[in-house]
């Protein structure tokens, strides 16, 4: 049972019971959920629902599942968890999918799958892509493209943390869910099954100004169940998101003793309350580090058995994995798999790992979650010293030493393919960015790790860069993208198949006469004088911390 849904841990509640439906955007146009699920399946066959960790995004498609049996749909709804998937079964998603339906229904066949599928019988509704291991993103994604132009009568909707890969899949429109204003917040807080007079006290906070305080946290579902017990365990709500996150994990320890008197009841493994969040911490490492966000109760014991073996704990993996989910909650069954009550925990406890740690070097604990936003904004936000000073100088004085002596204007594939591996056109109706031409250039790298990982690195720069230095942002649409002709003969392609992978022009010295055409010599150049300015900037700020801490240092001598 999801935090997201319910506060109460040993009864289930019906989704209708705390079910509130959240407003998604598609370009520039507001849907309610109800108006995008009377979309998907008529206009939008194919439709991949966007949206940050806990906000809600599979609920609402447990929400489409229902919707589409209750209202008689002329189609059966298949629903999908690619968590489930794994690297060892070689099996094709095509052929897991019929396995899950025949798990239910014996006598079904593969000839009647296909014949369904071909027949437009069924809809498809596939949950969470992001939380796919990194060596099978790649091909399910294929596959899940492909599927949809083999059996283009079948609607297929997917979840998946927000990527920019989708504006590349041929007739797939991308619906953004949107965080839960006020009146939503208000409503499914109002919703959740909790103290009243507590609740009372969180409603009336959020409604004087709680929430404009603190609306990125509390406009997401997940969050703002967790902000709930952290508000009736402190009476105040943390800024920023690492010690939210640290206050949240220390409620549900918390939650573990009787009452609020000075005896605390033993955890089944016998540790206290540091030696169980090492051992978490731990387990949260090597998961990562393997890609696992779901687990079978062998691989869980595994995993945590290989952790305690690390620490030196002499504990019995099966009570560890009992304080794990029962004492303390933070995670949960979910039929034969055990996962995190929310990924966000595993990705804090890695981040923390990271910021502590100084075994490994930042830019080796770096390569392990580039394509993470979040943990990496949480190590910044944790120690942005450590992160500036050990890895973002370090690697920006590097490209500024090999950007040098390039001139970008003549040949920016030198530059541009440090950072991004194709260069593609896009149609406007696909993004809701008022500073987009109709038809644009923009520039991408694979996903795939092979291809990723050279580049991983730099791109952490770049997005640095990005967020925390937008004087010197330098990528300009309106300046640099050249008319639609221009675009369309270049790509050798026509306005329908704009966006198509099959359009890609990778960034490479045999097409620098066409990437100059397309403007990337003016994008080139300001990612050079960009960086040559960063480069400036975090000497200075460098400079300051240290010869402050050294200051500080020498006065209490």
């Amino acid at each position: 049972m999801a935090l997201t849904s319910d506060i109460r841990r040993d009864s289930p509640t019906p989704l209708t019971d705390v079910y509130v439906p959240p407003n998604f955007k598609i370009d520039r146009n507001t849907l309610s959920a109800q108006e995008l699920t009377e979309l998907i399946g008529a206009n939008l066959q194919r439709t991949v629902v966007t949206g940050l960790a806990g906000s809600g995004k599979s609920v609402f498609l447990k929400y489409l599942f229902r919707k589409s049996i209750e209202d008689g749909y002329t189609y059966y709804p298949i629903f999908f968890e690619l968590r489930s998937l794994n690297s060892v079964n070689k099996k094709s998603l095509k052929e897991q999918i019929f396995e899950s339906v025949q798990n239910y229904a014996t006598g079904f066949t593969k000839q009647q799958f296909e014949f369904g599928l071909r027949r437009g019988s069924f809809y498809l509704i596939i949950d969470a892509l992001d939380e796919t291991s990194i060596d099978l993103k790649s091909e399910i994604s294929d596959e899940i493209c492909d599927i949809s132009r083999k059996y283009p009568k079948c609607p297929v909707v997917l979840t998946s943390r927000p990527s920019e890969e989708f504006y590349a899949w041929e007739g797939f429109t991308t619906a953004h869910l949107l965080p839960f204003n006020k009146t939503q917040c208000l409503e499914y807080i109002g919703k959740i099954h909790f103290d009243d007079i507590k609740k009372t006290e969180f409603l009336e906070a959020l409604r004087e100004s709680l929430f404009e305080e603190h609306e990125e946290f509390v406009s997401n579902p997940l969050l703002a169940a967790m902000m709930l017990l952290t508000y009736d365990e402190y009476g105040e709500i943390p800024a920023r998101r690492h010690v939210f996150f640290e206050k949240c994990f220390q409620v549900l320890l918390r939650e573990h003793d009787v009452s609020k008197s000075r005896y605390r009841r033993q955890f089944h493994s016998g540790m206290d309350y540091a030696e169980l969040e090492t051992a978490l911490r731990h387990f949260c490492v090597l998961s990562y580090l393997d890609r696992k966000f779901s687990f079978k109760h062998e691989e869980i014991l595994n995993t945590i058995g290989d952790a305690l073996a690390d620490l030196g704990f002499e504990v019995d993996p099966n009570n560890l994995l009992q304080d794990l989910t029962k004492s303390i909650s933070i995670l949960q069954k979910d039929g034969d798999y055990f996962e995190f009550v929310h990924r966000s925990f595993q990705e804090y406890f890695y981040a923390k790992f990271v910021v502590s740690d100084r075994e490994f070097t930042l830019e080796e604990k770096l390569k392990e979650f580039l394509k993470v936003d979040d943990v990496i904004d949480m190590v910044i936000d944790m120690d942005r010293g450590y992160f500036e000073t050990s890895f973002l100088l370090p690697r920006v004085r590097k490209l500024n030493r090999q950007f040098a002596k390039i001139d970008p204007e003549q040949k920016p594939d030198l530059i541009m393919n440090k950072f991004f591996a194709n260069s593609s056109c896009g149609k406007k109706q696909r993004h809701d960015e008022d500073d987009l031409p109709p038809f644009y250039v923009t520039y991408s790298v694979s996903h795939e790790e092979r291809e990723y990982e050279p580049r991983g690195l730099n791109l952490q720069v770049y997005w640095y860069l990005l967020k925390n230095h937008s004087d010197l942002r330098p990528h300009s649409y309106k300046e640099d993208t050249p008319n639609k002709e221009v675009i369309l003969d270049i790509f050798n392609t026509t306005e329908q198949n704009a966006g198509s992978p099959r359009t890609n022009i990778p960034l490479r010295a045999h097409n620098r006469n066409k990437l100059i055409q397309l403007g990337a010599g003016k994008f080139a150049k300001r990612v050079k004088d960009s960086l040559a300015e960063l480069e400036v900037r975090l000497e200075r700020t460098t400079s300051k911390r240290s010869s402050s801490l050294s200051g500080k240092l020498r006065a209490h001598r």
